[in-house]
């Protein structure tokens, strides 16, 4: 197989795993596995771009800031990340969406900070400096990866260079990605949504598990519901004063 390549590397990525969906994430998105001999696991093969496999050394051990990266990827290649299909505007966010903010952060291309100068338990995307802001060093819980996956559709709109986005429209993309996952891990969807005790935001949560609950259903949900999140996101103590500014996302 000429087309693959064995690179030790001490910058790696690794996650280990013995969950076939996730493994064939991983074989898809970042090592470009298309072929399949028995239809329902990817085998190498000469066609795949880029055809690399990272194989870190025995006694590697990942420093901080690889830490922090692979708390980021590790999120956005987990399941139902991989398998979040939704649109709004025309702006599709999806797996592969996800899968490129995880290889820009793997490229370092978007950096990851540790920030404790912003609210315990929060995270930012900021689009200036191409980096994401953590004031958690790991995401255990999946209230915490829901969170970067919030923070990921801004990176990936980012990328996409979408100047013409509003923060409310954004925004609300995000809460329906965090929301979409969240959903999936609740035993009673119903009573156990994200919640804010301020009863504004709180509705921003309300609206955006509503849409995420029809997702999961499998129905598209219609323009007056995301007109209504965008509405309550403009109202949001966070973006009420931002929310009809565009979101200034230039690139990574």
């Amino acid at each position: 197989m000429g087309g693959l390549i064995l690179r030790i590397s001490l910058n790696s990525i690794s996650t280990p795993t013995r969950n076939p969906k996730e493994v064939n994430f991983y074989l898809e998105y970042y090592v470009g596995c298309t072929a399949s001999n028995d239809k329902k696991n990817y085998s190498f093969s000469d066609a795949d771009s880029p055809g690399v496999v990272y194989i870190p050394p025995a006694n590697w051990s990942p420093s901080k800031n690889e830490r922090l990266k692979r708390m980021v990827t590790t999120a956005l290649a987990s399941f139902p990340a991989t398998q979040m299909n939704f649109q709004r505007g025309g702006r599709a966010i999806n797996g592969r969406s996800l899968a490129i903010v995880a290889n820009l952060v793997i490229d370092g291309e978007i950096g990851v900070v540790h920030d404790t100068s912003i609210s315990p338990g929060t995270a930012e995307y900021d689009s200036g400096d191409n980096v994401f802001l953590f004031n958690f060093e790991t995401a255990e819980t999946r209230t915490r990866k829901a969170l970067i996956i919030h923070e990921a559709v801004h990176a990936f709109l980012d990328w996409q260079s979408d100047s013409e986005i509003l923060v409310s429209d954004s925004e609300a993309l995000a809460y329906v990605a965090q929301c979409y996952y969240m959903y999936h891990h609740t035993a009673e969807p119903a009573a156990s949504r994200l919640t804010d005790v301020n009863p504004t935001d709180d509705e921003v949560f309300r609206l955006g598990w509503l849409i995420a609950e029809k997702l999961h259903q499998r129905k598209t949900p219609d323009a007056i519901e995301w007109a209504a999140l965008e509405t309550a996101v403009s109202r949001h103590s966070k973006y009420r004063r931002t929310a009809a500014r565009k979101a200034g996302f230039n690139g990574t």
